[in-house]
């Protein structure tokens, strides 16, 4: 037998076995299929494929309750493999779901639903106690009740681009990067029980561009790296007296914010926190500064007034670059006071 002929053979055989596994696959998704793992008292899934618009989650599997949901177990796409090679990703037909029905009992559904694309109605049962990363990339979902029970939400709607209302129970006490990229939602209160908005790749709210309110808690201590990146919306806010780190780049790019109340016990003025706010007027700086980073009010073109205290004791390389208050002569005088030498031209003296 020619080498070619056994070269079409064995690639013929391959494909024929790749259309098995193919097709059984595609004749699996044609209804809903479960995979997961059970033991005494407890069900996990850990995938899910069908082609309903709608799911009812059963209480019941393998004979035990279902306890969990996993991360990934409703996902758009799975890897599909060959023995120990990897072939592709296979649609599972998550990305057909409108609405889910989650069963009292189940404790944990972190990561599970991201990327269902048309998601826009689900109940969470009061049994859930962390939503974290649950519904990133869910892009139709519009608005959504959260449970009491609900303590931890970070990463939950990152991606979320409809979803427009929300109200969140107090007894959440984290929430990093719950919000990022959520383009539609306008108004948000921070729990009470929230004590920080944590350092995130994009921020807890940035890229929200049509987030016009934030209403924060008193006891919120710590505003996180770009927290409120590009919200460009955001007209004014008022930080509560709690807060005493606010880090860089906090606002940055929030180029329609014309004013902002500092706290009073906040110590530091980070590097980029307030890069790109083309449209702010003034600013008091708190007493109890003692360092205005770098960049800080770097491209801030409006603003006029700024009011720093005795108290700071530097001012960073291009903190005021770009501000009309940079060029003038009592805001060269400041700067010169407290920024280097070797720097000083970098500040627009």
């Amino acid at each position: 037998m020619s080498l070619r002929k056994k070269i079409a053979i064995v690639v013929g055989g391959f494909l024929a076995v790749f259309g098995i596994i193919t097709a059984a696959i595609s004749i699996n998704t044609s209804r809903p299929k479960y995979e997961y793992d059970a033991s005494d008292g407890w069900t996990l899934i850990n995938q899910y494929s069908g082609r309903s618009t709608t799911v009812i989650i059963p209480a019941i599997l393998g004979g035990a309750p279902v306890t969990e949901i996993g991360p990934g177990a409703f996902a758009p796409t799975r890897d599909m493999r060959f023995f120990d090679t990897y072939i592709g990703q296979l649609s599972t037909g998550t990305d057909q779901i409108r609405r889910i029905t989650i069963p009292k009992g189940v404790t944990s559904i972190e990561g599970a639903f991201a990327g269902c694309s048309n998601l826009r109605d689900i109940n969470i049962p009061s049994t859930v106690t962390s939503i974290s990363g649950t519904f990133s990339g869910c892009g139709s979902l519009k608005s959504i009740t959260i449970p009491s029970s609900i303590t931890v939400m970070d990463g939950a709607f990152s991606y979320c681009i409809s979803l427009q209302n929300i109200t969140l129970p107090d007894n959440i006490i984290s929430m990093d990067g719950a919000f990022t990229n959520c383009k539609s939602l306008k108004s948000i209160t921070i729990p009470k029980g929230v004590t920080k908005l944590g350092d995130t790749t994009w921020g807890t709210f940035g890229n929200c561009t049509n987030l016009e309110t934030v209403i924060l808690p008193n006891g919120l201590k710590y505003i996180g790296a770009l927290t409120f990146l590009n919200c460009s919306s955001l007209k004014g806010m008022t930080i509560p007296d709690s807060v005493t780190s606010i880090v860089g780049g906090a606002f940055y790019g929030c180029n329609n914010l014309t004013h902002i109340a500092l706290s009073d016990h906040i110590t530091l003025i980070d590097d980029n926190t307030f890069y790109g706010c083309s449209s702010l007027e003034s600013i008091t700086i708190p007493n109890g500064v003692t360092s205005i980073g770098a960049s800080a009010f770097c491209g801030c073109t409006s603003l006029a007034q700024v009011t720093i205290p005795a108290s700071v004791t530097s001012i960073g390389k291009d903190a005021f670059k770009g501000t009309p208050w940079a060029n003038t002569a009592a805001g060269k005088t400041l700067i010169a006071k407290f920024v280097p030498k070797e720097t000083s031209n970098d500040t627009g003296q």
